[in-house]
């Protein structure tokens, strides 16, 4: 991923889920804080993180996966990963249909005129 994808992904990351906005501009170490934030959740507010997650519109299915998982730890993690990947493809979705600098002038403008109407007697 390049750094600016990096950096973009970081900022949403401390922006939305509030992990250390000095965690590291690594895929490892997004899911490290991610999972500790998780984790924090799972223990103390379920309810928030259940809406997070129909907000960020993960499956359903895959959390509810996630949340059987034994332990704590391995819940915390796979959750991150959902996370992270949704986070992901939001990103990847603004990219592709971000409308490129400029773009505004290069699109022709249409004269729309009114039809000429005869009047009927």
């Amino acid at each position: 991923m390049k750094h600016e994808n990096m950096t973009n992904l970081h900022h949403a990351l401390v922006q939305s889920w509030q992990i250390d906005s000095t965690t590291g501009l690594t895929h490892h170490a997004f899911l490290d804080a991610l999972a500790d934030r998780v984790a924090a959740m799972l223990k103390h507010n379920l309810d928030r993180l259940a809406s997070a997650m129909y907000t960020l519109d993960v499956d359903e299915a895959r959390f509810n996966a996630a949340l059987a998982l034994p332990g704590n730890d391995a819940t915390a993690r796979a959750v991150a990963e959902l996370i992270l990947e949704r986070e992901i493809q939001k990103m990847v979705s603004r990219q592709k249909y971000r409308e490129p600098v400029g773009a505004e002038e290069d699109v022709p403008t249409i004269e729309i005129r009114p039809k000429d109407v005869s009047p009927e007697d």
